[in-house]
């Protein structure tokens, strides 16, 4: 019976989860052609084109957007330009995954046992503030120049957001009511602490 239950909640979940991204995009589609945005798009566009063209900025510092449209879609048609940016997804998803797998234990885990909480807490707290752009040099001396060093920036980036802190949101906390815990265990019973 329980199962059942569960199985419905998990399902009523994905279900409003599509409805939501379906309305995120409608509304993101139709604001993209609309008149107020059109009406400060088209003449940015044209300011853009002619400011440079006619001399007023120079072209070294802002091209025009005739010359970066060539030049994309010579770099689409002519060079390895999917295979870049299939490279640089690996790199993205692969720093985000090992993010996810780390974060996400170590809230949990955090939530569970104060005295994880209390020792690892203030680790979290002293080094969240630090910006990924920041760690650059020592992620250049440690790591050196390639594919570690990238992904290690892009885990900082992605780690601190999903790090552990005070839920404070209400409208989570009765989400989590009306759909029902997904684990076997209740992560969130006597703990102030989410991810």
């Amino acid at each position: 019976m329980k199962t059942d239950h569960k199985k419905r909640n998990i399902r009523s979940a994905i279900l409003v989860f599509f409805r939501e991204l379906g309305f995120f995009f409608k509304g993101a589609a139709l604001n993209i052609f609309s008149i107020e945005f059109l009406t400060v798009l088209v003449p940015l566009l044209v300011l853009w084109e002619c400011l440079p063209r006619f001399g007023v900025l120079p072209r070294t510092l802002i091209p025009l957007p005739s010359d970066v449209a060539v030049t994309f879609w010579e770099m689409f048609t002519k060079q390895n330009f999917i295979k870049d940016i299939g490279s640089s997804m690996i790199k993205f998803f692969l720093g985000l995954g090992i993010a996810v797998i780390t974060a996400i234990p170590a809230g949990i885990l955090m939530g569970w046992n104060m005295a994880v909480r209390k020792r690892a807490l203030p680790l979290f707290q002293l080094l969240s503030p630090i910006p990924p752009p920041a760690w650059v040099p020592i992620t250049i001396i440690l790591f050196g120049i390639g594919l570690p060093m990238q992904t290690f920036l892009i885990f900082l980036g992605a780690f601190y957001p999903m790090r552990p802190r005070r839920r404070s949101d209400p409208e989570l906390l009765a989400l989590e009511q009306r759909i029902g815990s997904l684990f076997k265990y209740d992560i969130n019973h006597e703990s102030e602490y989410a991810i």
